[in-house]
């Protein structure tokens, strides 16, 4: 939790560029990072949209999370990173999540309050952090852990208090909310809001905690005709020889029959996300 907070609010432009990544992008004044968007932004942009910019639309068709592309100038190469680094809904679908996920697990080990700077033990260690994991094929698809839901982190230890997080000292739960994507200007400007709140970030679906509401996005714990639970889309997943049918729903190949479809590992993903996600600046986060 601490190692977390630290990255989000320590180092914030590579935390926005990295989870950015999934939900909309930010920040591009690394050269190399500038490089590997600009070559996605054009490869999405012929595969998907035939070579012309897409002034009215998403990608891919649509990812509800991101905000509308904006065009920023005609000569201005670093347009559309709003929106054009998820991929969805072909075969580099898991390869694509795969070192997002190893790239997220490095900052986190970047600022892991039990290690110094410089410390490699902090990245191979015994004692090296990991990516938290969730253990899904349980949970009811109702309620949520107070890890997230607690609007606060309180630290129960002194041991970090040479780190500045003495033994009582609070902070915000870096779990409950997170930066919602920003403006294609913004993100360019690496702009990014000092303090996280309902009108620039995201925080979980309401239906958790207020029970007269219902859930945005479905879970679903028995299989239906077209409607699978989740438990079962992740057997036949993974029971697949196909890689393309266990990897990816193919929903922008043009394609689909050749593909998983709604079981394929892509679906429980995107339900998961959509599910926990909550609803924030006109489309699920």
């Amino acid at each position: 939790m601490i190692a977390l907070h630290r990255f989000q609010t320590e180092s914030k432009v590579a935390y926005c560029r990295l989870v950015g990544m999934h939900g909309g992008g930010g920040g591009n004044k690394s050269a190399g990072f500038l490089e590997l968007l600009t070559q996605k932004m054009k490869d999405d942009i012929d595969c998907h949209y035939g070579g012309n910019f897409p002034y009215d639309s998403y990608w891919p068709n649509p990812v509800s999370n991101s905000p509308l592309p904006q065009l920023i100038g005609a000569e201005d190469k670093n347009q559309a990173f709003a929106y054009t680094f998820c991929w969805h809904g072909q075969p580099q679908f898991l390869l694509w999540h795969r070192p997002l996920m190893a790239e997220f697990e490095i900052g986190l080990q970047e600022h892991d309050p039990k290690y110094d700077e410089g410390d490699p033990n902090r990245h191979s260690g015994a004692d090296a952090l990991g990516a938290p994991y969730w253990g899904w094929e349980a949970w009811d698809g109702l309620t949520l852990s107070q890890v997230v839901t607690n609007f606060y982190y309180i630290v129960t230890t002194d041991a970090f208090a040479h780190k500045g997080l003495s033994k009582g000292s609070s902070f915000c739960n870096p779990y409950f909310r997170w930066i919602a994507p920003v403006s294609v200007e913004q993100q360019l400007e690496e702009h990014f809001p000092e303090i996280l709140k309902d009108e620039n970030a995201t925080r979980r679906d309401s239906a958790f905690s207020d029970f007269r509401s219902v859930f945005a996005n479905a879970w679903p714990q028995v299989s239906q005709p077209g409607n699978p639970s989740m438990k079962d889309v992740v057997q036949v997943a993974i029971s697949n020889p196909s890689w393309n049918k266990f990897a990816t729903s193919g929903s922008t190949t043009g394609q689909p029959e050749n593909y998983g479809s709604i079981w394929s590992i892509e679906n429980p993903h995107n339900k998961f996300h959509n599910h926990v996600g909550g609803r924030i600046m006109g489309g699920t986060q």
